[in-house]
């Protein structure tokens, strides 16, 4: 199960990378991301 949390974190920090990590957008959704995914783990 934590593997596919994983995988799924790397697939999001993927998509935050083609955004544009220096972007407000970019940083605000990984952010996002990070909590709702952390809390699982």
């Amino acid at each position: 199960m934590s593997i596919i949390v994983l995988i799924l974190y790397l697939i999001a920090c993927a998509i935050c990378g083609l955004l544009g990590r220096a972007t407000a957008f970019g940083f605000l959704g990984h952010f996002t991301i990070a909590l709702l995914l952390l809390p699982p783990l």
